[in-house]
Parts: structure tokens; sequence; C-alpha cells
């Protein structure tokens, strides 16, 4: 009996031990996962905000560069505009310079049959001055007759005078306006010079900074992506957080489960042993029997508790491997490439097309002169509209106009007779990626590639 006793209390003493151990050792446990998954928290965050603010620097140097290139744009555009302006000028100049050379001419040549007529005049008259004059009293009927006749000489004389000084005035109030008009000239292709410098300036400053800008959109998508991946590695951090908790939550219902079966048991153990100082023998076995009941009780409950928790560490092992396969598929980026349209397929040409070409071949070897629309000279503009014109096709006449006719295509795509356009500069395409067209001056007609211009194309028109 008092064996029994002992045995009883250890009994409890070992239970209550138990349960406690339990609790001591799962709830360090859990609070140190938890204090884990905080500080992830705290290096995500501090990651990511890193990275927009490094994102966030970009777009404004972006905005910054876009902005730059929008002014570099509009000046572009404006002188642009300024070369198409002077263009036309120095198309109305060449205009008048070629009318005043042949009314130059005309002057020159009536001043110079006037003169020739009245030397004939004079020589006629000195070589018969005195038979003129005895004629003239001889034959004169008064006096009055006699001076009419005197002064219709002089006035043969004043008359010729007069015409030669007044010829002699027009030819040089034309070649006046000649090397008026010449100076115009010079000074207008002076200042289209400069305004073709400024454009290659402006171009290449605008290229550098639309490299730039893709250059930053390149930065900034790389960012983005960076900052995704911070989100979905919160997101398994979150999800991973979610499952450590719930998994501590059945391990503290567990606890308390088995703290409640162990408070049971120690309860039922002290009631047997109450029982036991009342009864002696005839309760002796009962209370056997109930020890040995409660034993198994826990002995069950403690095993369940047991293999719940090994379950649930198997499993938060497995999830931790899923979490990180889901991280590491979510940080895999797919990769994506630009697929340019399609060209439109290359041909032999219209008919008309191959007409262009050949007129155009008619040409080489023209001088370049600036605003000339004429085979005495052409500038690029006046080239493409002069070939144009002579196949029965009206073009405008400067190369800004002209980038807008017809419609567009790639140059991979152009055909004999497009026209192939650059920053102010247009040519004619013949086919096998050569052109002609009249570059500049100094130079005359020629052939040449069309991707050797020194300026990218900006696009090909079609009109035939």
């Amino acid at each position: 009996m008092r064996k029994n006793k002992r045995r009883n209390k250890a009994f409890n003493i070992f239970a209550v031990t138990a349960v406690a151990a339990a609790i001591g050792c799962t709830t360090p446990v859990m609070a140190e996962d938890l204090s884990h998954f905080q500080e992830e928290k705290v290096r995500i965050e501090n990651e990511k905000n890193k990275i927009e603010e490094e994102k966030k620097e970009l777009e404004q140097e972006k905005n910054q560069a876009s902005s730059e290139a929008d002014e570099l744009d509009t000046k572009l555009t404006q002188i642009l505009t300024d070369i198409d302006r002077m263009e036309l000028e120095a198309v109305a100049l060449n205009e008048q310079i070629e009318q005043n050379k042949i009314d130059l001419e005309s002057a020159k040549e009536k001043q110079s049959k006037q003169y020739a007529d009245m030397k004939l005049r004079v020589q006629y008259m000195y070589e018969n001055q005195t038979a003129t004059a005895e004629e003239a009293i001889l034959s004169a009927e008064d006096m009055s007759d006699c001076l009419s006749k005197v002064e219709y000489v002089q006035k043969i004389y004043d008359y010729d005078r007069n015409e030669l000084e007044a010829l002699a005035k027009t030819t040089q109030e034309i070649s006046d306006i000649s090397d008026k008009l010449a100076g115009d000239y010079d000074r207008l292709a002076k200042s289209q010079e400069e305004a073709v410098g400024k454009r290659n300036e402006l171009d290449l400053l605008l290229e550098s900074k639309k490299d730039e800008i893709s250059d930053l959109s390149d930065r900034i998508a790389k960012a983005q992506s960076e900052i995704a991946k911070k989100e979905a590695e919160e997101e398994a951090r979150k999800a991973a957080e979610e499952e450590a908790k719930r998994k501590a939550a059945e391990e503290e219902a567990r606890r308390k489960a088995a703290e409640e079966e162990a408070k049971r048991v120690a309860a039922a153990q002290e009631a047997q042993r109450a029982q036991a100082q009342q009864s002696t023998s005839t309760q002796a076995p009962a209370a056997q029997a109930q020890t040995t009941q409660a034993q198994q009780t826990y002995q069950s409950s403690n095993n369940n508790s047991s293999g719940s928790y090994s379950q649930t560490s198997s499993s938060s092992g497995n999830s931790g491997s899923s979490g990180s396969s889901g991280t590491n598929s979510g940080s895999s980026s797919s990769s994506s490439s630009y697929n340019e349209p399609a060209s439109a397929p290359a041909s032999s040409g219209s008919a008309t097309g191959a007409a262009i070409v050949s007129t155009a071949y008619n040409y080489l070897g023209v001088p370049y002169v600036w605003g000339g629309t004429s085979p005495s000279g052409f500038d690029c503009s006046g080239l493409v509209q002069y070939v144009y014109i002579q196949n029965g096709i009206s073009l405008p006449r400067t190369s800004g106009s002209q980038a807008g006719v017809g419609y567009g295509v790639s140059l991979s795509a152009a055909q004999p007779g497009d026209i192939v356009c650059y920053a102010g500069h247009v040519a004619i395409y013949i086919g096998g990626g050569n052109v002609i067209h009249a570059p500049y001056p100094g130079r005359s007609v020629e052939i040449t590639s069309a991707t050797n211009m020194g300026k990218p194309v900006t696009t090909v028109r079609r009109v035939v």
C-alpha cells in the first residue's frame, strides 16, 4: 500500500514536470522564429526603400533629360523651318539674278546698238557738214526756216546724247541690282550655312540626349524589376510568418491541452490517494487499476503530442522549401524581345520609278547651286522636284515639304524612284542601297550610298 502511494506521488511529480518542460521548451523556440521574421521584414523594407529612392532619382533625371530633349527638338524644328524658308528665298533670288542677267545683256545690246547708230549719224554729219550747212542756208525760204533746220540738226544730237545717257543709266541700274542680288544671295547662303551647322550640332546633342533617356529608361525598368522582386520576397515572408504563427497557435493549443490533461491526471491521483487513506485493502486493487489507467492516458496523450509536433515540424520544413521555391520562381524574369514590324517586300519598282531614276542620271555632274532649280545648277530638293516634274509629277520645293509627300516605307523596302529623306536633305533612291543627290556647294550631282550621308535616314517617301 505504501509502495503504491509512493509510486503515485512520483508519477504526479513526473507528469507536472513533463508539462512544465514542454511549455518551457516550446515558447522560446517560437518567439525566436517570429523574431527572425521581423528582422527579415525590416531588411526587405530597407532594401526596397533604397531601390525606390534610386528609382525616384532616375525618374527625375529622365524627366530633366526629356525636357532638355524637347527643347532641343523645338530648336531643331525651328532651324529646319528656317532652312526651308531660306531655300525658298534662295530660289526667288536665283530667279531674280537670272532675269537680271537677261535684262542686263539686253540693255547692253540696246546700248551698243544705239551707240553705233549715233556714231554713224555723227560720222555722216561731220563728213557732210559744209554741204549740209550750205544746203540748210541756201534751201531755206527765210531766216525762220533756216533756224528751224539748224535746230533740227541740234535736236538729233541731243536725242542721241539723251538716249545714250538713259541707256547707260539703265545699264548701270541693272548692274547695281545684280550686284545687290548677288550680295543678298551670298549673305543668305552664309546664313544657311550657319543654320546647317547649328542643325548638325543640335542633331548630335539630340541623339546624345535620346541615348541618355534610353539608358535611364533601362535603369528605371531594372529598378522596378528589383522592387517587384522585393515585393514578392515580402509576400513570401508574410506567408511564412502566417504559417509559423498558425503552427505556434496549434502548438499552444496542444500545450494547453496537455497541461489540462496533466492537471486532470494529478487531480485523479490526488483523489485516489485520499481514498487510499480511507480504504486499505478493499480499495487497493481499484486504486492500482486507476493508477495504471491514468498512466496509460498520460502516456497516450504524450505520444499524441509528440507525434503532432513531429508532423508539424515536417510540415514546416516542407513549407519552407515551398516558400523558397516560390521566391526563386518569383525572382526569375522572363526575357522579352522587340520584333520590328515586317518590312514590305522589295520589288523592282514601278515603270514610273524607273523613269524617274533614268531622268536623274541625265543630271549627274551638274554643279550644286543652293536654291537652284534648273540643269544649270541644283540643290538637293531642286533636283528632286525637277526630275519629278520631267515625269509629270508636281512636288513641293523644299526638302522639309518633300519629306511629307506620298506615304512612308522602310529603307529596306525602298524602290527606285522613292525619295530618301534626312534632316534638311533629300535624295532619289536608285536601287542597291544607293541614291542620286545634289550634295552641297563645291560638289556636283552624284551617286552615293543611302547610309553614307553622315546623318540617319528620317523617312523614305513613295510617290509613284
